[in-house]
């Protein structure tokens, strides 16, 4: 990091966070990624005039996120993102573009809890709005575009910024016991009566109360729906389901399996990322 500005960092306050896309390549390799980061920081300081990397933080598309501009990844930094609102915000952009293809699963997922996290430290409402200093009222999630005149971060993208305030990745109702069991992160609730809230002792965490469950099935699923003829659950995630027995309380054998071939029929744009199932008895 030695290009950056040494003479010191900038602190303000986080009111709110801008999303962002750094527009480059959707098919980079994880292992690419530390080079792309480096690129970017490189072309902010000496191409942009810039004291260090704009970004606070980056997003990559398998769901990981790196530390952007020097200063701590918990204080206030003062970024270069969104002119104007910089001393007020933090900034997350995710290596991609985003104009015509859906952001990934992980990268939700991401998004949310980073955002969540910052958010939760700087005492930020994840679905309020902010009046920034002399500026708009806009949501504390807000995209890039919100605040300047681009098409940053893309606009399918852009469109799933509101469900990260309120996200519920995924929902069942199993009759047969009377309860519905709503998912979000890595954590899930049960409702036995609806109205009254969630039961006792929820939320719990996926991972041990869904016994058998594949890591990657431990947060963020993206849909789930319950056959209650054979007691079969069947949960989806990025481009593979599983199929979780309740009477056994495990997957069964030869799961997780790809959507692509297993469900006949379904066009290309259905073979990742379900957003909602249903079983219709």
């Amino acid at each position: 990091e030695s290009i950056r500005d040494q003479s010191g960092t900038a602190y303000g306050s986080v009111r709110g966070g801008f999303v962002h896309q750094t527009a480059g390549s959707n098919t980079y390799a994880a292992a690419d990624v530390p080079g792309i980061i480096s690129a970017i920081y490189t072309y902010h300081v000496t191409g942009r005039g810039w004291r260090d990397i704009g970004y606070n933080f980056l997003v990559d598309r398998f769901g990981r996120v790196w530390e952007g501009r020097y200063g701590g990844v918990s204080a206030a930094v003062v970024g270069a993102h969104v002119a104007g609102y910089n001393s007020y915000s933090t900034g997350a952009s995710v290596l991609g573009t985003y104009t015509s293809k859906a952001p990934e699963p992980a990268v939700l997922t991401a998004l949310q809890q980073l955002i969540a996290w910052k958010f939760d430290r700087h005492g930020v409402s994840m679905s309020g709005t902010v009046a920034y200093p002399g500026l708009a009222t806009l949501p504390t999630i807000s995209g890039h575009r919100d605040g300047g005149s681009t098409e940053c971060p893309g606009t399918m993208l852009y469109d799933r910024l509101g469900a990260l305030s309120t996200r519920i990745d995924a929902a069942l109702w199993r009759t047969s016991v009377g309860k519905v069991y709503l998912f979000s992160g890595n954590s899930y609730v049960r409702v036995s009566q609806i109205g009254s809230g969630a039961d006792a002792f929820y939320p719990k965490a996926i991972a041990g109360n869904w016994p058998g469950l594949p890591s990657t099935f431990q947060q963020g699923i993206d849909a789930a729906f319950v056959r209650e003829s054979n007691g079969k659950i069947y949960f989806f995630k990025g481009s593979q389901y599983i199929r979780y027995s309740s009477v056994a309380r495990g997957i069964d054998a030869g799961y997780p399996r790809p959507i692509t071939g297993n469900w006949p029929g379904l066009p290309d744009s259905f073979h990742q990322g379900i957003d909602a199932a249903l079983c219709r008895r």
